[in-house]
């Protein structure tokens, strides 16, 4: 009999990043994409305001109301915040089986202490949730990205995050991992940064985003585009129009991305010689949103001299990757222990 009530139990795989959450479970896979950012209730109106609905507040609110995200780098910067946001969204975005008090497995950074992990579970446990777990990225990411990564074939994965990026050699469990504050924000700020200082033009990191996923590029591109971007003058502080050729965009990406070029060298180097063949031989495989820059994958290529793969849908590759494969990981980490 307890068995079967054991069964009635559902399980989520709950991704919280710096700048979305993602929720899967293991019927549906991956069933909310949701901004994770939270505002102030309008009067009248809800306590709170989640998801898109608080995101287009950023920068559009009068000072007594306020938007932020919870979440930095990848761990609640927020504790009241974050609690908050997952007690408003989760029971919605789940709903009437929230009521079932799921149990949690969820994806934290490799090197995350102990009070970060504690506000965490704080967090989910005062959303509703009955049983939380904690994975690390990496290891949730590979899973997500290479069903092999559960055999004794040793694997690299590069995660780009909004915020971090984290690398890992894992067979299967994680054997050297590095991390840097580098992600697809940062691309964005150097986009803002470069609209500054070459061109005096002040736009919203949504625009930034924007520009980066239309002309942003980590590898030179047979076609280059020209985009008119909308903005404020610094000078004059009045609207104005600039062109931005894809050239420019991808010089000014150059930083943020050796970074990433001497994080997986660096992990290289600490990755001990019994890996490497398996490494050589299957390369690195991409992950994170950050990974859909266009030619990142070549551009580590040729940095690394390594093959480089983009995953299949690498935002989600973390959230599956808790589920999905998680008894087989945990298996064969036990057989090798």
């Amino acid at each position: 009999m307890a068995r079967e009530v054991r069964c009635l139990v559902m399980k989520l795989g709950l991704d919280l990043g710096s700048s979305t959450l993602r929720i899967a479970d293991e019927k549906q896979g991956v069933f909310l994409r949701e901004a994770c950012v939270i505002g102030d209730g309008l009067a009248g109106g809800p306590t709170f305001v989640v998801g898109a609905t608080a995101e287009k507040m950023i920068g559009r609110t009068p000072e007594h109301l306020h938007a932020v995200c919870p979440m930095g780098r990848g761990v609640v910067s927020a504790p009241l915040a974050t609690g908050e946001f997952l007690k408003e969204l989760l029971p919605r975005a789940v709903g009437w089986r929230w009521k079932w008090r799921p149990e949690v497995v969820a994806a934290v950074p490799a090197r995350i202490t102990e009070p970060q992990k504690e506000s965490l579970v704080k967090a989910l446990r005062f959303a509703g949730a009955s049983n939380v777990s904690l994975m690390a990225k990496p290891v949730a990411a590979a899973l997500g990205a290479a069903p092999e990564t559960g055999t004794k074939r040793s694997t690299m994965v590069v995660d780009v995050g909004a915020e971090t990026t984290e690398v890992a050699a894992l067979a299967p469990g994680i054997v050297v991992c590095e991390a840097i504050p580098f992600g697809g924000r940062q691309f964005d700020d150097a986009i803002l940064c470069h609209l500054r200082n070459e061109h005096g033009l002040e736009v919203s990191r949504e625009t930034a985003e924007e520009l980066k996923k239309e002309l942003g590029s980590a590898h030179p591109v047979r076609e280059e585009k020209r985009v008119k971007v909308f903005g404020r003058e610094m000078d004059s502080s009045l609207p104005h129009t600039v062109e931005v050729r894809g050239r420019e965009i991808r010089e000014c990406l150059l930083h943020p991305l050796n970074q990433i070029v001497a994080l997986v060298k660096q992990t290289l180097d600490k990755t001990p010689p019994g890996l490497s063949a398996d490494i050589l031989e299957h390369g690195l495989v991409l992950t994170g949103n950050g990974a859909l820059l266009k030619g990142l994958d070549e551009f580590l290529a040729e940095r690394c001299g390594l093959k480089v793969r983009v995953a299949a849908n690498p935002g989600d590759c973390a959230v599956l990757g808790l589920l999905c494969n998680r008894h087989n990981f945990q298996e064969n980490q036990k057989e090798e222990n």
